[in-house]
């Protein structure tokens, strides 16, 4: 069974045993680390530095020093002095904000705010101070005042009280204070990380931290291991020092962690009787160098020109592919083809051409001249001769017969028998510069193969020569012959390569003789025994380097076999979370789930690394973006949102941004509601545009019964205190009645009539908000879309109350702006005593229904 395994079926089952069961089964220096994280302390350098001695010692690496034990019995897992009651009381100096003007101050009820402000209005502004000020998994750059020329720093302050303490901030000088992280923001970005990425859990049970941050610890301790690793020469550069081969060098290229001492030092010392054979050794190789050197410079001559003895050969062998027989026969008869397409060409269109006024019609200078004035034609006029056309030379107009004449010309010289004419010259005068270009100066008597064998073994230079010339002769007779369109009596002549493969041969046999001397074998040896006592000299001349490079390597090889067991580390974090977490977590998410009817059958993976924990939501093995609505996507978001909040321990206060973005108002209504009751455990701020979403939440907290605040931002990030767009529930009391009523004690009379009328219209409206919120209250909820027709009997009406109310209704609207009286009121004054009269009555109706 695994230690993991182990740690599950300890008869303590508790988060804090097992823990300690974990940590006090750590080495030394893990106890030491973990002592540290138990005791809050920042695991710095400081510790680190201590920790990486420990580790040494463990190694065997550095003398123990002697320690006291570390064990644990009641580790302590408080962290940090977060606050058990934190309420989040105002935001005010803000500065370097854009789209907020400054001066502007927020507070928060200890309950539920509530913050409406439309689109452009500067709502996003604070909602991107808060991400990057508390919890949120899509913090973002706060973008400064792009209308400032130096725009300032971003500022802000902060109020809370801590445990009914005033406890007052400032951001960014107090950032990292652990209050900050009692609050967490839920906005539309954060939600795609909800739903897309695999979520570090960021509030769980302080004790499951603390595999998080021994792996952090782990970390550095390894990085510094790491580093110190790296300055450790342990790359074998050795054999640089040595060129050429002998047995020490081989020992250098094959020094390992392996190697021993006693391997070392089998090279040492470089005695003075060393030093003396290598001077003997030296003077002895010089000497015998000086002649071994003449020797060695014949062999290269020797191989230089046989090297170039078979290009040549190549060279003379493709000279005589063009003097065979075959060739010979080819080129007569590329002569009597020619002439046969002459005569052909000419049989077959000169005749029509024949006069008595020109000479040496179908002659070449004929046809090279028919060919000229049809090229030259053709840049005058593609279709030359058309109509109206001139003669190219006289430049006189063309008559019928002369523009026939040109046309058989034309036709003439596109012939088939002219084509092929045509085409067997050009090749016959390609064959021609085929012959004119060939070299037969192969062995020139200035070049090095030339003049060598000229010099030894002059009767194969005369031999080759000479066939070389009369090769040559031959090839001027021939193309002579073709040029004149004659064909010709010969032989072939062929100039022989024999002679050069002997010379090949002979000069190979030369040079296995040259080498094979026994000078060269012995001047080998002394090369050999030389370069071992000079690598002998160097080898003791930088032993030190050599003790330095396996003392590197065995200090390496151990430390790289320290264990730090992350996986163990991983495993237990994962299986204490599963065991007392997830489970719970997953619980909180399913019911909030249902709670916000989004059960859409979605699934929480849980994974670990690094001890730490992750989870990653999915559907049917997708990810719910890549199948749910881009609303439903959002119900799961808030979900997976709440359920944390609701599983951490530290957390205080949840603020949202537009969390009802793509929703329909009926999923509106759910997740106000639900936002809403976390406000009865937890400080709630909510930023919104939109406004049934704004009435649904008001509605939600009103049902609890709850006090809140209500503020509105408007551009540049203007905030408006205890404001709201919910205009009717000012008309709740008669307070708006009464105030008209009392500017028209005081107003002129050309103003009083139209206070009056606006009064008796605010008075028409308190009559219907009463008849909506209080007498048809259990069907029609405030800012409910839904009327609910089985609550009808709930009505409490009686024939005398109904008859006085509609009587005093209807007299409040006929004198309201936008009626005319009626004929009942026609005479009669309308003056601020008759608006106070009905004011009352309206109050004495509320009075009565009460008792009904």
């Amino acid at each position: 069974m695994s230690e993991v395994n182990e740690i599950a079926t300890e008869q303590s089952e508790t988060l804090v045993s097992e823990i300690k069961h974990f940590a006090n089964g750590l080495p030394y220096w893990g106890r030491f680390l973990a002592a540290k994280i138990f005791e809050n302390e920042d695991i710095d350098d400081g510790v680190i530095d201590e920790a990486y001695e420990l580790l040494l010692e463990e190694l065997g690496i550095k003398e123990s020093q002697g320690h006291d034990d570390i064990t644990f019995e009641n580790p302590d897992f408080t962290e940090g002095s977060y606050g058990t009651q934190v309420v989040f009381e105002k935001l005010e100096n803000i500065e370097g904000v854009n789209a907020l003007c400054e001066g502007q101050q927020v507070l928060f009820d200890d309950k539920f705010t509530l913050i409406f402000g439309a689109n452009g209005a500067g709502k996003s502004g604070y909602v991107r101070l808060l991400k990057q000020v508390f919890h949120s998994r899509s913090r973002e750059t706060i973008k400064p005042n792009i209308n400032e020329e130096n725009p300032k720093d971003v500022k802000a302050s902060f109020t809370f009280k801590k445990d009914n303490i005033a406890l007052p901030l400032s951001y960014p000088t107090d950032e990292i204070n652990s209050v900050f992280e009692q609050f967490a923001v839920f906005d539309g970005d954060s939600a795609q990380k909800y739903l897309k990425e695999k979520n570090r859990f960021n509030f769980r049970p302080s004790g499951l931290n603390f595999f998080g941050k021994y792996n952090v610890a782990i970390n550095k301790l390894e990085a510094k291991l790491k580093s110190h690793i790296e300055q450790k020469d342990t790359e074998n550069n050795l054999e640089a020092l040595f060129e050429g081969e002998s047995a020490i060098k081989a020992f250098v290229q094959t020094v390992s962690k392996n190697t021993t001492e006693e391997q070392i030092a089998q090279y040492t010392p470089f005695s003075d009787e060393d030093k003396q054979k290598q001077e003997q050794v030296e003077k002895e190789y010089d000497e015998l160098s000086v002649k071994v050197n003449s020797s060695k410079k014949e062999i290269e001559a020797l191989e230089k020109v046989k090297a170039l003895i078979p290009p040549k050969i190549n060279e003379l062998t493709t000279l005589n592919t063009h003097f065979t027989t075959e060739k010979l026969n080819e080129y007569n008869k590329l002569i009597t083809d020619l002439k046969a397409f002459e005569i052909q060409a000419k049989s077959e269109g000169v005749s029509n051409f024949s006069t008595d006024k020109l000479k040496d019609i179908g002659s070449t200078e004929w046809k090279s001249f028919i060919s000229s004035a049809d090229a030259f034609a053709k840049k005058q006029n593609p279709n030359y001769p058309a109509n109206d056309e001139s003669c190219l030379l006289c430049h006189q107009p063309l008559g019928e017969n002369a523009k026939d004449l040109i046309l058989k010309y034309w036709t003439f010289i596109k012939s088939e028998a002219e084509q092929n004419l045509n085409t067997h010259i050009q090749t016959l005068t390609s064959k021609i510069n085929v012959l004119k270009g060939l070299n037969f100066d192969l062995l020139k008597e200035d070049s090095v193969l030339g003049a060598w064998i000229k010099t030894n073994h002059v009767s194969t230079y005369t031999n080759i020569t000479t066939q070389l010339d009369k090769l040559n002769t031959l090839c001027e007779n021939i193309t002579s012959a073709l040029d004149k369109r004659e064909t010709f009596q010969t032989t072939s002549i062929e100039v022989k390569t024999d002679q050069l493969t002997t010379l090949e041969t002979d000069i190979a046999n030369s040079v296995t003789q040259l080498k094979s001397d026994e000078l060269v074998t012995k001047l080998s040896k002394l090369k050999k025994e030389k370069t071992f006592l000079l690598h002998k000299q160097k080898y003791n001349q930088h032993l030190s380097k050599v003790q330095d490079l396996v003392a590197n390597l065995k200090w390496v090889d151990k430390v790289n076999k320290v264990k730090y067991k992350k996986r163990k580390v991983t495993d237990t974090e994962k299986l204490l979370s599963n065991k007392y977490f997830n489970d719970e977590y997953v619980l909180a998410f399913n019911e909030i789930c249902e709670e916000l009817n989004g059960n859409f059958g979605i699934t929480i993976n849980h994974t670990g690394s690094g001890g730490t924990s992750f989870r990653q939501l999915e559907l049917k093995g997708n990810s719910p973006s890549a199948i749910l609505s881009e609303g439903e996507q959002k119900v799961i978001a808030i979900a997976d949102f709440l359920a944390e909040m609701k599983m951490s321990e530290i957390n205080q206060g949840l603020i949202f941004d537009d969390p009802v973005n793509s929703l329909d108002d009926d999923r509106k209504e759910i997740i106000a509601k639900c936002i809403a009751k976390e406000c009865t455990t937890k400080q709630v701020i909510v930023f919104t545009h939109d406004k049934p979403f704004f009435h649904h939440v008001s509605n939600a907290v009103e049902q609890l019964d709850l006090s809140f605040k209500n503020h509105m931002i408007e551009s540049v990030g203007k905030v408006y205190l205890d404001n709201s767009p919910r205009i009717e529930s000012k008309y709740k009391n008669t307070e708006i009645p009464y105030s008209h009523l009392r500017r028209s004690r005081t107003a002129l009379p050309e103003e009083r009539a139209l206070i009056l009328a606006h009064g008796f219209a605010s008075l028409a409206t308190c009559y219907e908000y009463f008849v909506k919120n209080n007498m048809l209250r259990s069907i029609i909820s405030p800012f409910d879309k839904h009327i609910k027709l089985s609550k009808i009997k709930e009505i409490k009406l009686d024939d005398n109350f109904s008859e006085k109310f509609v009587q005093h209704y209807g007299n409040v609207c006929d004198l309201k702006e936008g009626h005319l009286p009626s004929d009942s009121y026609s005479n009669q004054e309308i003056n601020s005593d008759l608006l106070e009269e009905e004011i009352n009555k309206l109050n004495q109706l509320k009075e009565e229904y009460k008792n009904i």
